[in-house]
């Protein structure tokens, strides 16, 4: 499995960001051009992302030509996608999130700067798991800052985690965090690798 590490546009001393919506440079059709130039005989793909490329991971699941066979959001809750076939998901977000808030009461702020709200976690979450023709939900805590949200009898896969008291970071990454915590019980790196891995074909 190989490693595509893109960024958002942006000045050089700014945040990056990618564009959430369509316009003359579409950053959809700039990726798949990107993708087509460097991998073209792979068509398999899957996307991640922290924050807005969180959100710009959803777009890519739900825009994108490619062959997107998971996807895996950190920091934003956004979804699913209008018209598409059952898509795998697992995704993360710390419920004292002060950037990209857990219940969505930044959504309109969210909206007016990205062109893209985040709507509350588990209600996002719970509208992925009716696209992914899920069953019940079953909670599981794994650690005492971490609960495993996982829907059954899924077409595609559905999983989140809740960190609680987690601010705006990459679970296991070690960052210190304005709001929130960090936790570190966690390795959303490792569990994305595993979860991407189970979903190859």
């Amino acid at each position: 499995m190989g490693v595509i590490a893109l960024d958002g546009r942006g000045e050089e001393d700014e945040p990056k960001r990618w564009a959430l919506t369509t316009g003359p440079a579409d950053d959809v059709e700039i990726v798949e051009s990107i993708v087509a130039e460097l991998v073209p005989c792979i068509d398999q793909f899957f996307v991640t992302g922290f924050s807005n490329g969180a959100a710009f991971s959803v777009v890519m699941a739900c825009r994108s030509e490619l062959n997107i066979v998971a996807l895996a959001p950190v920091s934003f809750a956004t979804g699913p996608c209008e018209s598409s076939d059952p898509t795998p998901i697992v995704s993360f977000h710390g419920t004292a999130d002060g950037t990209v808030p857990y219940d969505g009461s930044g959504a309109d702020v969210l909206a007016i700067l990205l062109g893209l709200g985040s709507g509350p976690a588990e209600e996002v979450m719970a509208n992925w798991a009716v696209a992914n023709g899920c069953g019940t939900r079953q909670d599981t805590e794994i650690a005492f800052d971490v609960d495993r949200l996982e829907w059954t009898n899924c077409l595609a896969q559905t999983v989140f985690y809740r960190i609680d008291d987690g601010g705006h970071a990459w679970p296991g990454s070690g960052v210190e965090v304005r709001f929130g915590s960090s936790t570190n019980s966690i390795s959303a790196s490792e569990i994305i690798v595993d979860f991407f891995s189970a979903q190859l074909s």
